[in-house]
């Protein structure tokens, strides 16, 4: 069932990504469940710090992991556009509650 806060933060991801979600890997965002969207833009090239924290803002799910045990932060140490920003370290912070 898809819920007010599952529908803000797809509409959220389609602002701040575009209406089509495809990852690096050429992956969609179907993989993912609706309680991965931090762990999705994470995943995504065109992922900005903005985005991060709207999704923390909108209480994300920090500790969600793929079917591979990636979690959302060993995607953002990979994403050079979050990777040490402040958005970075919010999350990081996130992880440490």
């Amino acid at each position: 069932m898809v819920n007010n806060r599952n529908m803000l933060v797809a509409s959220l991801l389609r602002l701040f990504l575009g209406a089509t979600l495809v990852y690096a890997d050429g992956a969609g965002i179907e993989g993912e469940t609706l309680n991965q969207e931090l762990l999705a833009l994470c995943k995504t090239p065109e992922a900005t710090p903005e985005a991060v924290e709207t999704l923390l803002k909108a209480d994300a799910n920090v500790t969600a992991r793929n079917e591979r045990g990636k979690t959302v932060i060993d995607y953002a140490k990979k994403n050079e556009n979050i990777y040490k920003t402040k958005a970075y370290w919010k999350l990081n912070d996130a992880l440490c509650e």
